[in-house]
C-alpha cells in the first residue's frame, strides 16, 4: 500500500508540476495582452525596426519628408491601413515631432481598432481562416483567461489528491512548495528562449511574454510561503509530541534515584526518535 501511495504521489506530482507551467504560460499570455502593454510594446518594435533596418529606415525617412511637405497646406494626413483595414489619421503635429510621435499616433489609432475588433471565430478557427490579428485582440485575451481558469481548477484537484497521498501531511506543503518554486524558474528566462529569431520576429513573440518575470516572482513567492508553512507545521508537530512525551513521564520523577540515569537515557532516545519521525 505504501509503495502504491508513493507511485501515485510521483505521478500526480509530475502532472501537477507540468500543470503549473501550463497555467503559468496561459496567465502570462493573457496578462501580457493588456491594451496598455500592447500599445507600448508594438510602438517599440516598430521604432526598433526603423533604427535597425537600413532600407526600411531610408524609406521611412523619405516618407517623413513627404509628409512634412504635405503638412504645409494640411492639418493631418489620412491613409488606409491594410493591417487594420481602416482609415488612419495622423496629425501634422505628430508628423513635425518626428518618428516616435508618428509611430505612437499610428499605433494608438490602429491598435485600438484591431484590439477591440469582434471576431466570429475562436482560436483554432481564426487561425485556419487566416486571421492572425485575433492573437492580439481582447477576445483572445479572454480566451486565454478562460483556459487558465480550467487549468487552475485542475491544479486544485491535483493538489487535493497530493494531500491525501502524502503519508505525513506536513510534507504536503514542503513538496508543493518545491514544485511551485521549480516551476517558476522557466519563466525567469522565458524571453531568452526566442533569442535565435530575427529581431523583428523576436519582438513579436516577446509581446506574449511581457509579464513572464512577474509570473516568475508570483510563483516564487507562493512556493516560499508553502515551504514556510510546511516547516512551521513540522516544528509545531515536534513541539507538541515532545510536550506530550514529558507530560506522560512527569509522574515518574518521584521514582528511586537508582533508576534516574536509565530513565534520562531512555527519554533522550525517545525524544530523538520523535524529532526524526517528524523530519522524515
Amino acid at each position: 500500500m505504501s509503495f502504491l501511495r508513493g507511485v501515485g504521489l510521483v505521478i500526480i506530482g509530475t502532472i501537477f508540476f507540468l500543470g503549473l507551467i501550463f497555467a503559468g504560460l496561459l496567465y502570462t499570455g493573457q496578462s501580457s495582452l493588456g491594451y496598455e502593454n500592447l500599445k507600448g510594446e508594438v510602438g517599440n518594435i516598430l521604432l526598433d525596426n526603423v533604427v535597425r533596418d537600413q532600407q526600411f529606415a531610408e524609406g521611412f525617412n523619405g516618407t517623413i519628408l513627404y509628409l512634412q511637405d504635405y503638412c504645409k497646406t494640411h492639418s493631418s494626413y489620412s491613409f488606409r491601413s491594410d493591417i487594420s483595414d481602416s482609415n488612419i489619421d495622423v496629425s501634422c503635429g505628430s508628423i513635425r515631432a518626428g518618428k516616435q510621435a508618428i509611430i505612437d499616433e499610428v499605433v494608438n489609432e490602429s491598435l485600438g481598432q484591431i484590439y477591440y475588433q469582434k471576431y466570429d471565430c475562436e482560436f483554432v478557427d481564426c487561425l485556419s481562416q487566416d486571421k492572425p490579428l485575433y492573437l492580439v485582440s481582447e477576445e483572445f485575451k479572454g480566451y486565454l483567461m478562460n483556459k487558465f481558469y480550467f487549468a487552475l481548477l485542475g491544479l486544485i484537484v491535483l493538489s487535493i489528491l497530493m494531500f491525501f497521498l502524502v503519508e505525513h501531511k506536513t510534507n504536503y506543503f514542503l513538496i508543493s512548495g518545491i514544485l511551485i518554486i521549480v516551476s517558476s524558474l522557466p519563466f525567469l528566462a522565458l524571453k531568452s528562449i526566442f533569442f535565435f529569431m530575427e529581431d523583428y520576429l523576436y519582438g513579436i513573440s516577446s509581446i506574449f511574454l511581457l509579464t513572464s518575470h512577474s509570473i516568475f516572482l508570483g510563483l516564487l513567492v507562493i512556493g516560499i510561503i508553502f515551504l514556510i508553512v510546511g516547516i512551521v507545521w513540522k516544528l509545531i508537530g515536534v513541539g507538541f509530541k515532545i510536550s506530550a512525551f514529558f507530560s506522560r513521564h512527569k509522574d515518574d520523577e518521584a521514582d528511586e534515584e537508582d533508576d534516574k540515569d536509565e530513565k534520562e537515557t531512555f527519554s533522550k532516545k525517545e525524544v530523538k526518535e520523535i524529532v526524526n519521525e517528524e523530519i522524515s
